[in-house]
């Protein structure tokens, strides 16, 4: 079964990331004096400002991670809906047009980055243009219509949430603080266990899911992780459901 959430690192890059890890510490090692008391304080501020930090950082990323999923899958529904609606109109001819624009429109979130999702506005509004062909005919295509509109009101939403929340965070200065807080804490706790040998792979192990986790908050801040399923396998689906008709 295919990972579709995809991998945060990957094994060559972990193993890249031990191995480094260990020439340091033999690094430090070689140099390392004894440590005054004030070092243990400064440990215990340093990290005391970085937890609460990173909780802030995490919450906030996690939040727009899930917010943009549920907008990707608000916008798949959607999809699918109008152009369900689409097929019981009897019209083909505009059943046909609107088929191509909506496979285009599904293309752009696979091709772009989501901090370009402002550039395929343009499909919603071609969208709303060939309805203006629409033909009211009969009972059913009175009651239909209202329907097709609302749908297609709620995809232009969930278009619209989905490229507000595809903006990256982790720019400026706050990616420089996140990124000089992590390295001072890795230093700090890597300082600590040389003093103990039997501290060493407690201290890389620490280094390691420091350095795991600030990996994950890049990709979900770039919305890497989880691109195969959410941007990827779902509008693969989407795509063939409507090249079948």
């Amino acid at each position: 079964m295919a990972h579709t959430y995809g991998q945060v690192m990957g094994l060559k890059r972990i193993f890249a990331v031990i191995i480094v890890l260990i020439f340091l510490l033999l690094f430090l090692d070689i140099y390392q004096k004894d440590l005054a008391v004030e070092f243990g304080i400064t440990i215990s501020v340093v990290t005391f400002v970085y937890g609460f930090f990173l909780n802030s950082i995490f919450t906030f990323i996690q939040r727009k991670f899930t917010d943009f999923a549920a907008s990707m899958a608000d916008l798949n529904a959607n999809i699918q809906s109008f152009y369900d609606m689409m097929r019981l109109t009897g019209q083909p001819r505009l059943r046909e047009k609107i088929r191509d624009t909506l496979l285009q429109f599904i293309a752009s979130f696979k091709e772009i980055s989501p901090r370009l999702y402002e550039n395929n506005q343009k499909y919603v509004d071609q969208l709303f243009g060939l309805l203006k062909e629409y033909k009211i005919k009969s009972k059913k295509d009175e009651l239909l219509f209202p329907r097709i509109i609302n749908t297609l009101n709620n995809l232009a939403i969930s278009r619209e949430r989905a490229e507000l929340f595809g903006d990256r965070y982790f720019i400026g200065e706050i990616r420089f603080i996140f990124l000089a807080l992590t390295s001072l804490v890795a230093l700090m706790i890597m300082l600590l266990c040389i003093q103990s040998w039997y501290l060493v792979l407690f201290g890389l192990i620490l280094v390691l899911a420091l350095i795991f986790t600030s990996f994950l908050l890049f990709n979900l801040d770039r919305m890497r992780y989880g691109k195969m399923k959410i941007r990827r396998k779902n509008l693969d689906e989407l795509m063939e459901i409507i090249k079948r008709d």
